[in-house]
């Protein structure tokens, strides 16, 4: 039903199975980032799902999705991630959510942070306050009390990049709890300049997660005000500060939805070569990574430059996951966050049937040489499409010759219009969206 290895390639097999029902590719229009929902009789799924309040779930309930086979985040960057956030908080209906290990390693990550706080600090740019005490974690335990320790490590580190100032307590809970204070008064101070007014709105607000919320809930409120703090600083001197607080406000707000949501969460890890792995019932396959199942060589005891490293990952470029969906008739090809560097001459992809390919970093320049190693038997039936992109980048010239090609961001017009194709049996029809004339 799916694919055959060849020495040299990845094909389709040549059966085409009749599900009894149309297929659709979608690229959505969120705010920013890549959202693409892909409709067929096996169920729908959702691959990205763009910036956090990006307005997926909204969009989805338009678009009558009644539930989701499985939400895919390709790479833990906001562009991405934000969306599947914003899924499992208004508990959207979700079979599977596919994470990148990141998600996992994080909170792992914090368990074995090794105290030092100084070192912390420094990395960030700040000068050592005297109460640095913090309790840390000594295991890898992320069920019961391990979870809510490792939360409050994450959110400690996370106050400490974005305020300078250090979340002290002898418990977990204590700890997040003044986190929360500490985030609520920059906020209020950031957006009224004085106390007062919304100011104090903003400290009642955390007050009252305080008194009733779940610990989840005062995790989950702790993510967004650090990421929002974190989005606030601006010069060149805040950016490696900056960068880490935004990744773990991400970390601690994947950590605090994980865990309420009523779907299965399964972790994947990017190898940076060609794996072709099975998603178990799902018509899948990951081209360049597996499934991950067992958790193992992480450093016993981590230190601040193993966190910063962990921390910043999600704003490397050209990183994500590539996928394939297959069912014989047609197919499509994920692979917008990536240059495709794992695959060669020896190790190409063949597309046998007609697909939807998401051009390699949004069809860039940087992307020149994976072209040439996606081969097709019939070319003239693919369809390229390309999200959210910079007019100011250059444009790869493979990306130009292709013979049908679609935006999001029309080339034409500059405006955003939502892409919609349909497989009818023989080829893809567009039936929504703007042609790219680039170049």
């Amino acid at each position: 039903m799916f694919y055959i290895l060849c020495p040299n390639s990845v094909r389709f097999d040549n059966e085409c199975k009749d599900y009894g029902g149309l297929t659709q590719f979608r690229m959505l229009p969120v705010r920013c980032g890549d959202a693409y929902l892909l409709k067929s009789a096996r169920g729908s799924y959702l691959v990205d799902g763009g910036v956090h309040s990006g307005f997926l779930p909204e969009m989805l309930y338009e678009r009558t999705v009644g539930k989701i086979r499985a939400a895919i985040c390709t790479y833990p960057s906001p562009e991405r991630l934000g969306g599947i956030l914003d899924l499992m908080e208004k508990g959207y209906k979700v079979s599977e959510y596919w994470l990148p290990d990141w998600a996992f390693v994080m909170p792992m990550l914090a368990c074995g942070f090794n105290g030092d706080w100084p070192g912390w600090f420094d990395l960030c740019e700040w000068p050592v306050p005297e109460d640095v005490n913090i309790s840390g974690c000594s295991s890898y335990l992320l069920l019961g009390r391990g979870w809510l320790e490792s939360a409050a490590t994450l959110v400690a580190l996370g106050v400490a990049a974005c305020s300078g100032r250090a979340p002290v307590g002898s418990r977990p809970r204590q700890i997040v709890d003044n986190s929360l204070t500490i985030l609520s008064e920059q906020v209020a101070g950031r957006v009224v300049g004085t106390p007062g007014g919304v100011g104090q709105a903003l400290q009642v607000l955390g007050q009252g997660y305080k008194d009733w919320g779940g610990v989840e809930d005062v995790v989950l409120l702790c993510g967004r005000l650090l990421y929002h703090e974190a989005e606030a600083m601006v010069g060149s001197e805040c950016k490696g500060r900056k960068l880490a607080a935004q990744g773990i406000a991400l970390a601690v707000m994947t950590m605090a939805l994980s865990v309420s949501v009523s779907g299965d969460v399964r972790y994947f890890r990017q190898t940076g070569q060609l794996e072709d792995s099975f998603v178990p019932r799902h018509p899948f396959k990951i081209v360049n990574g597996v499934e991950v199942r067992s958790w193992e060589g992480l450093p016993p005891r981590v230190t601040p430059e193993n966190l910063l490293s962990a921390a910043c990952c999600p704003f490397a470029k050209g990183k994500g996951l590539v996928l394939r969906y297959g069912d014989g008739c047609c197919g499509a090809l994920f692979c917008g966050d990536t240059t495709l560097s794992f695959l060669n001459r020896r190790r190409s992809l063949m597309l046998d049937h007609p697909t939807v390919v998401t051009a390699p970093r949004q069809g860039g320049s940087s992307a020149d040489q994976a072209y040439k190693y996606i081969l097709s038997v019939n070319p003239e039936k693919n369809v390229w499409v390309r999200s959210h992109y910079s007019y100011a980048c250059k444009v790869s010239d493979a990306f130009k010759e292709l013979p049908n090609k679609v935006c999001l961001n029309n080339c034409t017009h500059r405006t955003m219009q939502e892409v919609l194709l349909s497989f009818t049996g023989r080829r893809w029809d567009w039936l929504a969206g703007g042609g790219c004339v680039c170049g």
